[in-house]
């Protein structure tokens, strides 16, 4: 390892990801991981294409396995004319989680469910025609 960081290299040649904890013990400097995330490994994350635009979902669902996510339902929006990418919560105590994920995406926005949204997962994230990943 510490050829690698005298010769300009990052520490390992591959992320690491502690699989219990969700922690990064090491990155490679790929820029995939932007931070450690605290991700409750057992949270579900609703994903829906509100754009249209054909794999937008899969696009979503990588960057969030990044971040330790595993519990997905992918699928198409009540329409495609989602300007923006939206990450709903229900429970106060995922606001966290949810800036997250809006973090990771580099684009979006964190919003708590008024009622005005139907779902059954701890967020539905809503991928809008913001979506350039």
């Amino acid at each position: 390892m510490m050829k690698r960081v005298d010769a300009g290299l990052p520490p390992t040649a591959e992320d690491k990801i502690d699989d219990q904890t969700g922690t990064v013990i090491a990155s490679a400097g790929t820029g995939a991981l932007s931070g450690e995330y605290s991700v409750d490994r057992a949270a579900t994350l609703r994903i829906r294409n509100g754009s249209g635009t054909d794999g937008v979902c899969a696009d979503a669902q990588t960057v969030l396995e990044s971040m330790g996510y595993k519990n997905f339902d992918l699928g198409n929006a009540d329409n495609f004319d989602y300007e923006k990418t939206i990450v709903v919560y229900k429970d106060p105590a995922m606001e966290d989680a949810a800036d997250q994920i809006v973090e990771a995406f580099g684009l979006g926005k964190a919003v708590e469910d008024d009622g005005d949204y139907l779902f059954d997962s701890d967020f539905l994230v809503i991928i809008g025609a913001d979506w350039k990943i």
